[in-house]
């Protein structure tokens, strides 16, 4: 069809017997139709491709198009040469150039060994041209400007030629063969018709009608089979040119190229002779040489090649099998290995060689591995890091290896190692129990607060704590943790909440006095109602110690500690309430270190003395026991009363120790008493806490030679509030020893007369507290004849402490009390004097005098 079409362009003129004018019409519409169609037809074979097939097509496209220009240009300005319709002929050519490189590279990378076999192409036709035309060239009658240009005319057209059969012949793949061969014959068919016109121009001027006027038309007419054929083939499944053949022909580039710049020059010689034949010999054998030379190194660089492929094939054998994923990229981003790993562990479809890793992850750009890889580059120095892959949800450890053509990313998921190490970290900061800040973040937030704004520091304590760990064991005792932590959440707001070990926490408020005072005032509210736990409800108090920052200091450690001075204030004067810190404080925690000091040398250094105050019965009226009270004789203080050593020595513990030795020197001292005389002996709570109070008890007998029934122990009902089960098994296994149980100080409790059920005690002490000043308050008398009745009614004896006044004795006697005690009745007497003491109440005969009878210095 091509042929066909030629033949009638060239022949139609003549065959229709056109003139001049005609034959100038006939040949325009004919070089202006047929590069415009293939123009077109590459424009849509543009706009069906994708990539650098597009980018190919549209130079083609553009070539075509500006040589149809050049055309309507150069048919306006017929006498000039040259002419601006010459200078689009030239630059159609360098666009055809483009287009053939582009479509038949394709997507690969463009190496210097192309470069150069398309340049040797050219220069071989030029040089080869040059040699050829010198003789036109030097008799021509153009200028040098038109020389040039008439020389370039076949220059571009066949270096376009033999640069459209290098690409065939090298770089083009199956696919793209069909196409490209018809874009070589094309550029062919288009420098030889370029040939013969410049030798026309160089030799006098070229004229319409010319005998190779058709080439041009038939090379725009192969254009456009090649855009139709790449059309077609589009759909095709892309089919790799075969390697073996390539190799082959890039020998014959280098020798080819000197082959024809010989046979060039041979064929300008007029001369036959010797000489001539002597050169033409050495003009084949050059270029056989040259090709023999390109072959042996051909065949080693594909040996080396196949080595390296080999190397390849074996190192990524080894990547598949390590246990860290694998990816290879290459200075523009794109991914040239992903390993089988590497795949599945980011899971992305696209993620294969080819691929731009950025349009993969586009979350990234900018992002920590963007940056890394591209300092590992910049630097050429390995980096390493750990971050998350936003698109994953991940965490990868990442090691990138640079070199100067690649980026080797070695990364493996982190992601539970991570969550451990995070997990870790969290249970390094935070209070396992109860899910609060621990002391270490305390300190910490404490530090960096107290330097820089006011705040207060509040640490709390819970008063009975310990009490409710021993009875109800651990489990519980963390349930109360757990929910006190809880309610100290709710009152918190912007405030920092720490456990720092055991029942004692701390708050971090910011603000003065005020803010703190209304966070305590928060808690004590939260706390008031029972904390829900497993073996019921359980009423608890906490004590808060309260300093300031800057007015209390600047150190947090110095801070810390007055807010502890406050708390020990708060728990010895008005627990389940707060106190600020001042400066007394500290001083009267300083007695009171030195109080627990001097306490735990005074049991071994025998400073502590039993005095026993006698009990007199109302039933017959003599003196029925001793109650036997301890004193401390301190070296240097005197005589300290009880109330002041007796609550440090049980909250250090030493309780069970001293409580022991007033144990036994009771019965010591009850064993050179009449049988009568029983001795009372006070039991505090904490001895409860232990396992060894029955055995105590039981060896003190034993020791003492008394019997069980004459020793009686007095309890507050704290012992049954904490932890009754428990307690009340040890107390029935005491009773069961014939020991008597009192339940002393009744009536300040929350719920005295519900252990009077609980428990059958022998003896109910009334409180000093509804004996005082009983004859003129008509309360006490109501309150202390129930008590009576009550205990009458269940078979409990009833004892009235703190008898001091004439009037108090004869209004208890006349209630029914059973027994009573207090400095109307006897001082307590030191031991050895209890004898003398008993004969003194019974001389005195107290109980028949009528008049008042107050004694002095009582109170």
């Amino acid at each position: 069809m091509v042929i066909a079409a030629s033949a009638a362009f060239q022949l139609g003129p003549d065959l229709l017997e056109m003139g001049t004018d005609a034959r100038g019409h006939w040949a325009m519409s004919g070089w202006i139709l047929s590069p415009a169609l293939a123009g077109m037809l590459c424009l849509w074979a543009s706009m069906r491709s994708q990539r650098t097939d597009r980018q190919a097509w549209g130079n083609l496209a553009a070539g075509c198009l500006l040589w149809a220009a050049g055309t309507i240009v150069w048919n306006a300005n017929l006498a000039a040469f040259p002419g601006p319709g010459d200078a689009a002929y030239l630059f159609a050519c360098l666009f055809f150039v483009v287009g053939m490189f582009r479509y038949t590279v394709g997507e690969r990378a463009i190496s210097l060994v192309k470069v150069c076999d398309f340049a040797i192409a050219a220069s071989a036709v030029s040089l080869a041209l040059l040699i050829a035309f010198r003789g036109h060239l030097e008799a021509s009658p153009l200028p040098g400007f038109g020389k040039a240009v008439a020389f370039l005319y076949p220059v571009c057209g066949f270096a376009a030629a033999a640069f459209g059969l290098t690409c065939l012949a090298l770089h083009a793949s199956a696919r793209r063969r069909p196409a490209t061969r018809l874009l070589v014959i094309a550029a062919t068919l288009h420098a030889s018709a370029d040939l013969f016109y410049g030798l026309s121009e160089l030799d006098g001027g070229y004229t319409v009608g010319m005998e190779y006027d058709a080439l041009w038309l038939a090379s725009y007419l192969m254009i456009s089979w090649a855009a139709t054929e790449h059309i077609a083939r589009l759909r095709a499944a892309p089919v790799e040119a075969n390697a073996g053949r390539r190799w082959a022909a890039e020998a014959l580039v280098p020798a080819l190229a000197v082959g024809i710049v010989a046979v060039a020059w041979l064929a300008t010689q007029e001369r036959v002779g010797a000489m001539l034949w002597l050169s033409g010999t050495a003009a084949i054998a050059l270029p056989f040489l040259i090709g023999v030379r390109e072959h042996l190194v051909l065949r080693g660089e594909r040996e080396l090649k196949i080595a390296a492929h080999a190397s390849r094939e074996e190192l990524s054998s080894v990547l598949e099998s390590t246990t860290d994923s694998v990816i290879v990229l290459d200075p523009n981003w794109i991914l040239t290995y992903v390993n089988g790993r590497a795949a599945s562990l980011l899971g992305h479809a696209g993620l294969k060689p080819g691929a731009n890793l950025w349009d993969l992850f586009p979350e990234e750009v900018g992002g920590a591995f963007h940056q890394a890889y591209r300092r590992a580059v910049d630097t050429q120095e390995p980096v390493q890091l750990e971050g998350r892959l936003l698109a994953l949800g991940k965490w990868l450890e990442v090691h990138a290896y640079p070199s100067t053509d690649k980026l080797t990313i070695f990364f493996r998921d982190i992601t539970e190692r991570r969550r451990s190490r995070e997990e870790i970290h969290r249970l390094a900061m935070t209070d396992s129990l109860t899910g609060l800040n621990n002391r270490v973040v305390f300190r910490e937030r404490l530090r960096e607060k107290v330097a820089s704004e006011s705040v207060a520091v509040i640490v709390f304590d819970l008063d009975t704590f310990k009490e409710v760990n021993d009875t109800h064991g651990h489990p519980v005792g963390d349930e109360v943790l757990v929910r006190f932590g809880e309610r100290m959440l709710g009152c918190a707001g912007d405030a920092l909440v720490a456990r720092l070990g055991g029942d004692e926490f701390a708050v971090i408020v910011g603000g003065g006095r005020k803010e703190a005072e209304a966070f305590a005032e928060r808690v004590v509210v939260a706390i008031a109602d029972p904390f829900e736990v497993s073996v019921g409800p359980i009423e608890m108090r906490a004590s808060m110690g309260i300093a300031l920052a800057p007015d209390n200091g600047r150190d947090p450690d110095e801070v810390f500690k007055k807010a502890d001075i406050a708390l020990f204030s708060a728990k010895a004067h008005d627990p389940g309430r707060f106190h600020f810190f001042e400066q007394e404080m500290e001083v009267e925690l300083l007695r009171m270190q030195s109080l627990k000091a001097d306490l735990a040398k005074a049991l071994p250094k025998h400073q502590f003395e039993t005095v026993y105050q006698p009990i007199l019965s109302l039933r017959d009226n003599s003196v029925r026991g001793f109650e036997t009270l301890i004193r401390w004789r301190h070296p240097e203080r005197g005589m300290v009363p009880p109330d002041e050593f007796i609550p440090v020595i049980e909250e250090t513990g030493a309780i069970a120790d001293i409580g022991g030795w007033v144990l036994d020197e009771a019965l010591r001292s009850a064993g050179n008493w009449p049988d009568r005389i029983s001795v009372a002996v006070n039991l505090s709570p904490c001895q409860f806490r232990g396992e060894g109070l029955q055995h105590t008890v039981r060896a003190a007998l034993a020791k003492s030679g008394v019997a069980p029934p004459r020793l009686e122990l007095e309890i507050t009902e704290s012992v049954l509030l904490q932890g009754s089960e428990r307690n009340l098994a040890l107390l029935h296994s005491l009773r069961n020893m014939g020991v008597k149980i009192a339940l002393d100080d009744f009536g300040v409790g929350y719920s005295s007369l519900s252990y009077l059920r609980t428990f059958p005690f022998t003896r109910v002490k009334i409180d000093r507290s509804f004996v005082k000043g009983i004859d003129a308050n008509p309360q006490s008398i109501a309150i202390v004849k129930s008590v009576v009745d009550i205990a009458a009614a269940m078979g409990m004896q009833v004892t009235a402490e703190g008898i001091e006044t004439r009037q108090e004795f004869d209004c208890i006697r006349t209630l029914g009390c059973d027994a009573v005690q207090g400095f109307f009745i006897g001082r307590p007497t030191a031991r050895g004097t209890e004898l003398a003491a008993l004969e003194k109440v019974d001389a005195d005969m107290i109980w028949r005098a009528t008049g008042d009878s107050r004694l002095p210095g009582r109170g």
